[in-house]
């Protein structure tokens, strides 16, 4: 249901170029920059203003209990996301973080006239000392809020300031009432403001989505700005629209001038399935060096992937990663927590094992024979028309969300692959 880590996979340090990132599987050239690209909002446009939540300081001890034991899960799915905006005059670093939860869940069986949640967030050094936290109660009215967290979800936006070093970040999300919760973490790297070693922070989307029911941490802002003259609210998993170029922010520094920065787009079998174009412009912005850039137009089958952003300096011969899950849907369709379209759901059955959905007929002989051609065009050095082939394929054989055609899928690659492997060693 929920990762331990999201929106996470290595933890990276240093600016990297202005230039025109290398692109492999994606021909297309931007002439317009950023036309046609789904952009940050602009906070004035927000039709409805966040809730602003309540402190309220104690946390029951079974909260806290899974808070601390570095856990993720929960019955409740959702995302959670952080970055680094600007320092205050200590050289504490602000610390944003978005989560993301989704509503159906998180009022399931909840009855009540008033919906109390609870979200929490513990900073928790190396040696396990909880260095900061937050403890805040969203209450809303059932009557004016409930059909719209089931519909779209609840987003929650929060920030700690912190002194440079390296902390894990615990959040959680809980009904008052029925007790259900999502809960993640991530590891949170702070580098002095002199600190010469290279870093990556984790890549950041925003939310064109003004459907959320959006709350606040009191006494905070529910929007994130970077420095780069934008201010929004970040997605903690971001939706993707197929064939529509996507605006993101990338911050980090300490990378010499001939850092290679590359983005693969990986599905739910390990398999890189799209290596998309990533043109940034104007100069880096803020404390911590973010650059504006456009995720070139996709062409996948809607679904759930992990977006990998791979830096690789030669010069020093280090290679940073960080990686957030994506959500990739058709043109002109919209993907909520909540009620969403089976189009627009991951490939895999997200469901109980026992309820699968009838898929549509495999036929692993056509699977591997397709697989062959797409190996022999990749060999002849052809690797658009390989991609495209894999990727036809894939979203044949997972028009329904099934898992037993994604399970069919990865046995027929690793069968092909081993038979290959054995033909020519």
């Amino acid at each position: 249901m929920t990762t331990a880590v999201e929106g996470e996979l290595l933890q990276g340090h240093r600016g990297w170029p202005v230039r025109c990132l290398r692109v492999l599987t994606v021909a297309l050239v931007f002439a317009g920059a950023l036309q046609g690209v789904a952009t940050a909002a602009d906070p004035a446009e927000q039709t409805t203003p966040a809730v602003e939540a309540v402190e309220i300081g104690a946390v029951r001890a079974q909260t806290g209990g899974l808070l601390l034991s570095g856990q993720a899960g929960g019955a409740v799915d959702g995302a959670l996301v952080w970055t680094l905006a600007g320092r205050d005059e200590h050289g504490r670093a602000g610390v944003p973080f978005v989560i993301e939860v989704d509503g159906g869940g998180l009022l399931s069986g909840d009855s009540r006239r008033r919906i109390v949640i609870g979200v929490y967030a513990y900073v928790v050094d190396g040696e396990g000392r909880v260095v900061d936290h937050t403890v805040q109660a969203v209450i809303l009215d059932a009557a004016a809020y409930a059909s719209r967290i089931t519909g779209s979800g609840l987003k929650f936006v929060g920030k700690f300031n912190l002194d440079p070093g390296k902390f894990t970040l615990r959040v959680m999300v809980q009904n008052n009432d029925t007790s259900e919760y999502f809960m993640s973490w991530s590891i949170v790297t702070v580098s002095a403001a002199d600190d010469p070693e290279p870093y990556l922070l984790p890549p950041l989307f925003s939310d064109p989505d003004s459907t959320w029911v959006l709350a606040r941490q009191s006494g905070r802002e529910s929007t994130v700005s970077l420095g780069t003259g934008s201010e929004f609210v970040p997605a903690a998993r971001p939706v993707l629209m197929e064939n529509q170029p996507t605006e993101i922010f990338l911050g980090g520094g300490g990378w010499n001038s001939g850092a290679l920065v590359e983005f693969h787009l990986v599905n739910e079998v390990g398999r890189t399935v799209s290596e998309p174009m990533v043109e940034f412009s104007g100069p880096p912005g803020g404390d911590f060096q973010f650059r504006r850039g456009v995720l070139a137009p996709i062409d996948l089958p809607p679904g759930e992937y992990s977006l990998i952003v791979t830096l690789t300096d030669e010069e020093s011969s280090e290679v940073l990663r960080r990686a957030v899950r994506v959500i990739v849907v058709g043109e002109g369709k919209e993907r909520r927590w909540a009620g969403a379209d089976p189009g627009d759901l991951s490939a895999a059955d997200t469901g109980p094992q026992d309820e699968r959905e009838e898929g549509p007929k495999v036929n692993k002989k056509e699977i591997r024979s397709n697989y062959r051609e797409a190996l022999v065009l990749l060999g002849e050095g052809d690797i658009l028309a390989a991609r495209r082939m894999v990727a036809d394929l894939e979203r044949r054989v997972t028009a329904k969300p099934s898992r037993s055609a994604v399970l069919s899928l990865g046995e027929a690659e690793y069968a092909e692959a081993k038979a290959l492997a054995k033909r020519d060693p």
